[in-house]
This record gives C-alpha cells, structure tokens and sequence, in this order.
C-alpha cells in the first residue's frame, strides 16, 4: 500500500512565504512494489571548450533496503555516473540538490569523494562533534572505494531549493575548503546535526535523537540558517520557465551554463541588480516548505 498526505499549499506573502494546510490521508493500493533509485537524472553537455557534467541526485540513500541489508545497489549507481563524466573528460558539474533532503552520511562521504578529486582522498572530509565534546574525524574515501571514479574539477555549481537540507548542506560546508562554490536557487533549509537511530521492536518505537553536530575541515559549521545562494532565483515563482531535469534550458540549469561559458541567460535577465551573500542568510529568504520525511532503517549517522 501507498499512504499519501494530501496538503494545500499557497502563498500567504506573493514569492516569500508558503502556507501549508493539511487535508487529508489516503491510501492506495500499489500495483507492485517501486524502488525509487536517488540517482534520477545524469548527462553531459558540450559549450564550447566546456564539457559539462550534470547530475540531479535526491537523497543519500545506499540502496532500496538500506545500509543494514548491506544494500548498497545506489551507492553502485552514483559510482558508475562518475566513471562515465571521468570517460567524457568533463571539466566541470552541476549537482542538483534542489529536492535532496539528506540521509546517510556516508552517502555524502561517497558523493563528496568523487567530486573532490583523488589527489584530496584520504584527507578530512568532516568531523563529527557529539553532545558530549568529543570529536571523530571522517575523511574523504580511498581510491579502491570510490572505484576511480572521481572527476578533476576547480570549482563546482550546486542548484539549491528549500528541501536542500541536512547531508545536502554537509555536502556544501565539507567542500567549501576544498574549491569554489557557486550556489543557484534559494536558501537551503539549515540543518548542521546528525542522529543514530535507536529502535524497539517490542514496544514498536523508533527515536532519532540528535546526537552530534557537524564540521568541516575548518571547523566551520555555521549554516544552521541555511545558505544563501550567490544567485538567487526562484523556480517555484518561475513555473513557466521549468523544463525536464536536465535540458539545458531548464531555469536553474540554463543559469548555471550562461556563468559556465560566461554568457547571460533569461533567468540572469531576470534577477539583474539582486545581491546575495554565498553563505549568508538575508532578510527576504523564503521560508522552507513543511516537510514529512519517514525514519530510515539502519544505525549509520544520518543527516
């Protein structure tokens, strides 16, 4: 069975600000099970001198039945994407993390791996700091792990949204150190912590505790306000611009191409005098969208 919240959602400030009104639950009968692969949409695309690689990945998942089955069939997915954009030569990427609202962080470890390029395996990826103090280091994988995969890049755009949050945000923090970021959309929802799950089948109770803060290398981890895009723009209020994930004209996407080539898109156009900081919150951000998230199996720290 399907169960499915249906919910109303309209602007109370035009382009700010969401009002969500629940209405009610159904539940459906699935015609047969769906296993919905994270790894939704890759391709490259040719600019010139530019090739340029293009992914639209949606959680940190490992696999349809988790870590704990040992079921790592879109860790796989993600891996194999990168062999083919290190096949095609590309020298840059844009990661959409639009609708991405965390998971494993190993995931994250994975993803961050392949793009921060093997001369940077082995070296911190993040820390893990728990509510006692203590802190654990993480580093960005070996090469046997990442299966030589990883793309040679100087900078990376990352496409952004109000579901971009947790793993997606450690992502951005973990990199920052590492090479230039430049964020497109709107500001990601700000969450800087990690949990465990703790699970009892006897009494049917399943708790994710908050239980450690994450840093980057720098020991830097003030995005608990979320991240402000360096170009601000709003697809939600751009409807008539969405296009498939992945078309160049797309309106993220076709932004991200025109700083690329150094060009100017409609959507540039579109928002010509705005000014955001990177990795500032500003007083005209829009709110984030309510979200329902079900628990993950497994005991990885999850973000």
């Amino acid at each position: 069975q399907a169960r499915m919240l249906v919910q109303r959602i309209a602007y109370s400030v035009p382009g700010l600000v969401y009002d969500v009104t629940w209405e009610k639950e159904v539940v459906v009968d699935a015609a047969e099970p769906v296993a919905y692969n994270p790894v939704l949409t890759d391709t490259v695309i040719v600019r010139g001198a530019h090739r340029i690689g293009y992914l639209a990945y949606t959680s940190f998942d490992t696999g349809p039945q988790g870590p704990s089955a040992g079921d790592h069939a879109y860790d796989e997915a993600l891996k194999a994407v990168f062999a083919e954009f290190a096949r095609n030569r590309i020298d840059e990427l844009v990661l959409d993390l639009r609708y991405n609202p965390g998971g494993y962080i190993s995931c994250c470890q994975l993803l961050s791996s392949l793009i921060a390029g093997e001369s940077r395996l082995g070296e911190s990826f993040c820390y893990y700091r728990y509510n006692t103090g203590q802190e654990t280091e993480l580093k960005f994988l070996g090469r046997n792990e990442v299966g030589g995969a990883t793309v040679d890049l100087q900078r990376l755009y990352v496409l952004t949204g109000p579901w971009t949050a947790s793993a997606s945000e450690l992502l951005i923090s973990a990199l920052k150190p590492y090479m230039p970021l430049r964020l497109i959309g709107t500001r990601t929802e700000g969450k800087n912590v990690g949990s465990y799950e703790i699970r009892s089948d006897t009494y049917a109770l399943t708790l994710h505790p908050i239980t450690l803060q994450l840093l980057n290398k720098e020991h830097w981890t003030d995005y608990a306000a979320g991240f402000m895009p360096d170009i601000y723009l709003n697809d939600d209020a751009n409807q008539d611009q969405m296009r498939e994930l992945g078309d160049p004209e797309e309106y993220l996407l076709s932004q991200a191409l025109a700083e690329i080539v150094g060009s100017e898109s409609a959507a540039s156009k579109a928002v010509a005098g705005s000014s955001a900081g990177p990795f500032g919150p500003v007083a005209d951000a829009p709110s984030h969208l309510n979200r329902v998230q079900g628990a993950i199996a497994g005991n990885e720290a999850q973000n």
